[in-house]
């Protein structure tokens, strides 16, 4: 091949072989080309057909297993051919160049991401632990926050920040985490055992909030919703399997 295009795709020594930059770019193209001809054959084959094929999704995993979990199943269910590989992102950089079909993004603060499609949005609330309430007292209004400890899921993507709807305006309120967590389980549990106030999705927190394991903080303050987005790969075409919706509702 390299007597071919006249180039050194490999720089080779006794110790391991690598692509030089040339390498690099033709193995680039042949995966995009190749790509290109899967999502020619599979769109001809499925023209009178189901759906069918894989789906490579890239999931940021601090909401994955109890947000977006659902809806996969749902999805997958109204199209038994598709296959799902589903591998986790710890951080919006990784999803640069990644082999994933899809990837499944979340924004806090109203930013759309570029090239990517709105799914959809999740209400926010902040919970404590009725133990940590009665120890620490009830936040009043906003500012109280700062003597309290709050616990923050983050992404690697934001400052420590949670955003409130004041007067159908954005507010922008700074926290100083007494935690910092990329799981969302391991939040819960930490607001759960009384360890400060968390800001989470509601849907989460209703079961607890229901059975007076979890109470809410400034509930007279709503908190900006949730945004779900999803992104197509830059590496790969978007094919007919991969236009069909992914959040089903149910």
């Amino acid at each position: 091949l390299e007597k071919h295009l006249g180039v050194k795709l490999l720089e080779r020594t006794t110790q391991s072989v690598a692509l030089t930059s040339a390498g690099s770019i033709y193995l680039d193209r042949c995966r995009n080309l190749l790509g290109m001809m899967d999502s020619l054959e599979s769109d001809i084959a499925q023209v009178d057909s189901q759906i069918e094929g894989v789906i490579k999704l890239g999931l940021l995993k601090y909401y994955s297993s109890k947000i977006i979990a659902p809806a996969l199943t749902g999805f997958v269910k109204d199209h038994p051919r598709i296959r799902l590989d589903i591998s986790d992102l710890d951080a919006y950089s990784k999803t640069i160049g990644i082999e994933s079909d899809l990837v499944i993004l979340t924004s806090d603060d109203n930013r759309k991401i570029r090239g990517a499609q709105l799914l959809g949005s999740l209400p926010m609330t902040l919970v404590a632990s009725p133990d940590y309430i009665a120890t620490r007292g009830q936040p009043k209004q906003l500012e109280d926050l700062n003597t309290h400890a709050c616990l923050n899921l983050s992404s690697n993507l934001n400052r420590p920040v949670w955003y409130f709807i004041e007067n159908n305006t954005l507010t922008e309120f700074s926290i100083n985490p007494h935690l910092t967590s990329h799981d969302c389980d391991i939040l819960l549990e930490a607001v759960l055992g009384g360890l400060g106030i968390a800001c989470i999705p509601k849907k989460l927190a209703q079961a607890h909030l229901d059975a007076a394991r979890l109470v809410p903080v400034l509930p007279q303050l709503p908190l900006n919703p949730l945004s779900i987005y999803m992104l197509h790969s830059s590496r790969k075409p978007v094919t007919h399997k991969t236009q069909t919706p992914i959040v089903t509702g149910k």
